[in-house]
């Protein structure tokens, strides 16, 4: 709450190698009360910023995320139901592809 609250531009900051506030939430694997807070103080095109690699915050998840609580995931797709269409540049596929 209180990085929101003093500095609300940064959910759509990036970290050095392209990672966002939502892409180190899934990272750290943070509670989702806390994740569902990062999504509410962002716009919804946070969720289609790609880092370094070409990955959404969903994708990531999907991709790395093992232990990422499917609450979370769902809250992405919630915030910006267009995600689940963008594919990574790597092999080009999307985020539910990864997850079948």
């Amino acid at each position: 709450d209180l990085l929101l609250d003093f500095c609300p531009d940064s959910a759509k900051a990036k970290g050095k190698d392209g990672m966002t506030i939502l892409h180190y939430g899934i990272l750290y694997s943070v509670s989702i009360r806390i994740f569902r807070k990062l999504l509410i103080a962002s716009p919804p095109f946070v969720a289609t910023i790609r880092d370094n690699y070409g990955d959404t915050a969903l994708q990531y998840g999907m991709k790395y995320g093992g232990g990422v609580s499917i609450g979370i995931l769902r809250s992405i797709i919630s915030k910006c139901p267009d995600c689940v269409d963008i594919a990574d540049t790597e092999y080009n596929l999307t985020p539910l592809q990864y997850g079948l």
